[in-house]
């Protein structure tokens, strides 16, 4: 890479660093005044305070992550009248992007038992029997290829493993 392009790029990410650095510091002072609100009308803890960033944190990567599942597959946009598949993937994937930059970052992640409880919420997910074991089993095999960045091959395997739950032993 010239080194120009190399500069460049340094630079842009700088000013996305500044840009988010603000935002963040936007969002805790936020948070800090909210907390002091509630603080007055009613005891909260500091501890409970916290616990509430960090899920915060985890909301945040969530959401991100169905960002970049959109990325490389568009058609799992909006969430109002969408094909089962696709919400499948956009679902479980995200949960799997969740659980894998938590252990990245050190944070604590979902277990896999709430992960499963959180999928069977969605109407058109029941049927596929999510359970702990089915998703551990998935990570698995998804988090070497988020280790190599292959987001692609790494949809691919969520694809497959909803087609194969949501068909259900019939389908098989």
């Amino acid at each position: 890479m010239p080194l120009v392009e190399l500069l460049r790029r340094v630079v842009e990410r700088y000013k996305l660093r500044k840009r988010v650095g603000r935002v963040a510091k936007e969002v805790a002072d936020a948070a800090v005044k909210a907390f002091d609100l509630l603080a007055s009308l009613s005891p909260v803890s500091e501890e409970a305070f916290a616990e509430r960033l960090r899920e915060a944190v985890m909301t945040a990567v969530h959401e991100l992550s169905h960002e970049v599942l959109r990325s490389v597959h568009p058609e799992l946009g909006p969430l109002h009248d969408r094909d089962p598949l696709h919400e499948c993937v956009d679902e479980v994937g995200a949960r799997m992007l969740e659980v894998f930059v938590a252990r990245k970052l050190g944070a604590r992640a979902h277990s896999f038992e709430d992960l499963a409880f959180e999928l069977e919420n969605y109407p058109s997910l029941r049927g596929a029997r999510w359970s702990a074991g089915v998703l551990e089993e998935l990570y698995s095999r998804a988090e070497p290829l988020l280790e190599k960045r292959e987001l692609k091959s790494f949809v691919d395997v969520v694809a497959r493993e909803c087609r194969k739950l949501l068909e259900g032993p019939e389908g098989a």
